[in-house]
Parts: C-alpha cells; sequence; structure tokens
C-alpha cells in the first residue's frame, strides 16, 4: 500500500511539473522550481501570452534578484536566440511588476483586429481633420506587447502617420480610442545635422570659399542657427577660412568672409 501510496505521490508530482513546464513550451524545466514559476507567471501576463504564440520555439530562463522585494527577473528568448523581453516578477505573491515585450502577435491575431481598426480609423474624428479618406491608404497592423496598445501604420508617402488606438477589451476590440500619432518626421538632431550640412554646401558654391579651401585637407565645416540664417565657418583647426551666411529658405548666400 505504501509503495502505491509513494507512486501515486509522484504521479502528481510529476503531473505538476508538467503543467508547470508545459508553459514554459519550447524549453526544458530550468531546475529550479522557483525559477519555472516565475517564468510561467511572467509568460501569462498580458503582455507575453498572446504574443508567446507567435514564436514557436521560444525559450525563457530566470534568476533570483536577491534584493528586498523576493524579485526574479525573467528573459525571454525566439527560437534563434534574439531577445523577446522580460519581467520582474514575485513568484510568492504572484505579482508582475514590470516588464518589456517584444513579442507582437500572431498573424491570425492582427487579422482578427484589422477589420476593426479599419472601421474605427475610417470615422475617428482625430483622424478626418488629418485626411480625408483615410481607407484610401494601405494599412499595416501591429500589436505593441509592452503597452498593449494596437498600432496602424498608414502608408501616405511623406504623408505617412502611425496611429496608436487603445481598446477597452483587446479581445473583443470594444470602445477604441486614439492614444497618440507618430508622423513621418526627422528628429531634432538629424533634421539640424541635414540643414547644416545643406548650409555647407550651398556656402560652397561661393567660389571664394572654394578658392579658401582648396589644397587644405583637414578643413571642417560647422553651422549656427538664427531663425531661417544659417552661419556657416569653414576651419582648420582653430583657424576659421572662410564664413558664410546663408538662407536655406531662399537658397541663398547672403553674406561671406574669407580669413580670419
Amino acid at each position: 500500500m505504501q509503495a502505491k501510496i509513494r507512486s501515486l505521490y509522484l504521479v502528481m508530482i510529476l503531473i505538476g511539473l508538467l503543467t508547470l513546464t508545459g508553459i514554459v513550451a519550447a524549453q526544458e524545466s530550468t531546475g529550479n522550481p522557483t525559477a519555472d514559476a516565475a517564468i510561467v507567471l511572467a509568460s501569462e501576463h498580458e503582455a507575453f501570452a498572446a504574443g508567446l504564440e507567435a514564436h514557436p520555439g521560444w525559450t525563457a530562463d530566470a534568476y533570483d534578484t536577491q534584493n528586498s522585494y523576493g524579485i526574479w527577473r525573467v528573459q525571454f528568448w525566439n527560437a534563434e536566440g534574439e531577445e523577446l523581453g522580460w519581467a520582474d516578477v514575485n513568484p510568492a505573491k504572484s505579482r508582475v511588476y514590470s516588464w518589456e515585450s517584444y513579442v507582437g502577435v500572431t498573424d491570425a491575431q492582427r487579422a482578427e483586429a484589422e477589420p476593426f481598426l479599419r472601421e474605427f480609423l475610417s470615422t475617428a474624428p482625430e483622424i478626418l481633420e488629418l485626411m480625408e479618406n483615410p481607407t484610401q491608404y494601405d494599412m499595416y497592423v501591429d500589436f505593441d506587447s509592452s503597452s498593449g496598445y494596437w498600432g496602424t501604420y498608414i502608408a501616405n508617402g511623406e504623408d505617412s502617420l502611425y496611429v496608436v488606438v487603445d481598446f477597452e477589451d483587446d479581445t473583443a476590440f470594444t470602445s477604441p480610442r486614439v492614444v497618440r500619432f507618430y508622423f513621418e518626421v526627422m528628429d531634432y538632431g538629424e533634421w539640424f545635422a541635414a540643414n547644416e550640412e545643406l548650409a555647407a554646401a550651398k556656402a560652397f558654391e561661393q567660389p571664394e570659399i572654394a578658392d579658401a579651401l582648396r589644397g587644405i585637407e583637414d578643413w571642417q565645416a560647422t553651422a549656427e542657427r538664427a531663425g531661417n540664417m544659417w552661419t556657416v565657418s569653414f576651419k582648420s583647426g582653430e583657424q576659421v577660412l572662410a564664413q558664410a551666411t546663408v538662407d536655406l529658405d531662399q537658397n541663398l548666400i547672403v553674406d561671406y568672409t574669407v580669413g580670419g
């Protein structure tokens, strides 16, 4: 009888372990029950649960941070070893405190959401004040697992938009609202660098400036902006070789000097 009880007990333990590690999908148990529990807890979180289906063969591992909050850090990878995200969890409290998720969604989940997003974006006042008929453009749908928001890229050339949408229920796609827009524009640093280069190129068109730089290999150009005017300085080390004021709006050299 004791042998049968012992066998039954072992079977129950085995079933429990299979249930636990089954959620951890493509990987074997870590060998640490608490780590396994942390992985299960993170993988069941809404930031990962649906999206992990899009990554067959995904793996995960976890370690005890040993901080005073009982936090375990869980890391996810796809089958190729690329990161899918992380989560900080407390298995004892069944709490997921923070995370970053890059898992996305499956093609089927994306296809399910697309008609709801198209219908909403075709009538949303925030969209219609920017473009008359958004549905005339190609749309590409994705999901941000970290925020729980859906995103739709409306392909309209240089005027393309990325619209972030939140549903009250991400599975029933109810009560959508526009969260924010992203436009196809440079960040300020990129814009400044591009215009600095344009101003320097325009200034270099001045024959006297080109002559002043001829034969000097280490010259560099920098620009300062004041409104629509750009003051371009050409230097070799600390020596000023030439300067020019350029109006980029008019594509004109307003003034220039040669020599320091």
